[in-house]
């Protein structure tokens, strides 16, 4: 299995998990919570106690030896990925989940915060237009506070995030195709003109009336 997608499946596992024990008030879910935040610009090696809470919620794809891989540029890119989410997920405590039950075996070119932010159009449709805009413009370095303040925003309205797919497309971000972009957008905006194109109908039969 690919690196980056075994990384994504433990983070979104132990973050879920952390937050369902957090919830119940258990002291070792609300430390690993406190310590995750400590790192919202996503450095791996920036916090020494964010790290440690990170480390112990991943697991990797062991090399041909059996031993842990080689801690190489795409090892450590993945590393920051990892370190951004955990962070911005513990600090705004934005529901971690993914596209649903029967979502959870959808294959990746159908998953993505796109997906997740034409929930948040529902209540918050100008916002959420918006912060998805934001994004598909930032630059890999503009990703934390941007992501920050799009996560704070599902968090108020209770939008779950889906952290596997989150952390397997940060990935490719700096891809020369956008394919990543390209997904947000057509996996937000395709939805959200269908919806306006419903409301506009709504509106024009209660004129009728």
């Amino acid at each position: 299995m690919d690196q980056r997608l075994t990384v994504a499946a433990s983070l979104a596992h132990g973050l879920s998990r952390m937050q369902a024990d957090a919830a119940a008030a258990r002291s070792p879910a609300l430390a690993l919570r406190a310590a995750l935040r400590r790192n919202v610009v996503g450095v791996f090696g920036a916090d020494s106690a964010a790290d440690a809470a990170l480390m112990r919620m991943l697991r990797f794809t062991p090399g041909e030896d059996g031993e842990l891989p080689a801690l190489d540029s795409r090892l450590a890119r993945l590393l920051d990925d990892a370190s951004l989410v955990a962070g911005l997920v513990a600090a705004t405590r934005v529901p971690v989940g993914g596209p649903g039950s029967e979502g959870e075996r959808l294959p990746m070119a159908r998953r993505s915060l796109g997906r997740d932010l034409r929930a948040l159009a529902a209540t918050r449709r100008s916002a959420a237009d918006d912060l998805l805009t934001t994004l598909l413009r930032a630059s890999r370095e503009q990703l934390p506070r941007r992501l920050r303040r799009t996560l704070t925003l599902m968090a108020d309205d209770r939008v779950p995030l889906d952290v596997y797919a989150l952390v397997a497309d940060l990935g490719w971000w700096d891809a020369d195709d956008r394919r990543v972009q390209k997904r947000w957008a057509f996996h937000f905006w395709s939805q959200s003109d269908a919806t306006g194109t419903q409301d506009r109908d709504d509106d024009r039969q209660e004129e009728e009336r």
